[in-house]
């Protein structure tokens, strides 16, 4: 089997907004076919605030402009611009805002986030599908 060049025009991509977040799919299994790695690009507007919430399966954050403040458990991580994180499966985390942001991320197409001590079932996010 032949494996061939996939083209996502940027008129394909998709955008899900959230209270705190913007975030623009570039490749997953429903936009440009990609079948391993989903790649999305998160925005932020400063003070703004993630959930405190755990994803499943392993994601990389690269923060392109801007800056931020991971927590996880009793760490808390400021990231600049150019940095990397690399948030294992089931850690939890919040991301706050402390200026207007942008990050590059990847992670699997299916993952799972749920929020601890919620009684939500664990919902696919839907920039990864």
């Amino acid at each position: 089997m032949t494996e061939t060049l996939i083209h996502v025009p940027s008129a394909d991509v998709r955008e899900t907004g959230t209270a705190s977040t913007s975030a623009l799919t570039l490749a997953s299994p429903t936009v440009g076919g990609s079948r391993g790695i989903s790649l999305w690009r998160v925005r932020m507007s400063a003070g703004s605030a993630g959930p405190r919430h755990v994803i499943d399966s392993e994601q990389i954050w690269t923060l392109l402009s801007g800056e931020v403040s991971i927590r996880s458990g009793n760490d808390e991580f400021i990231v600049a611009a150019g940095d990397t994180v690399i948030m294992p499966g089931g850690v939890i985390r919040t991301v706050v805002a402390l200026e207007d942001c942008e990050f590059i991320v990847c992670g699997s197409p299916s993952a799972l986030a749920t929020i601890p001590g919620g009684d939500a079932a664990p919902v696919s996010p839907p920039w990864v599908l």
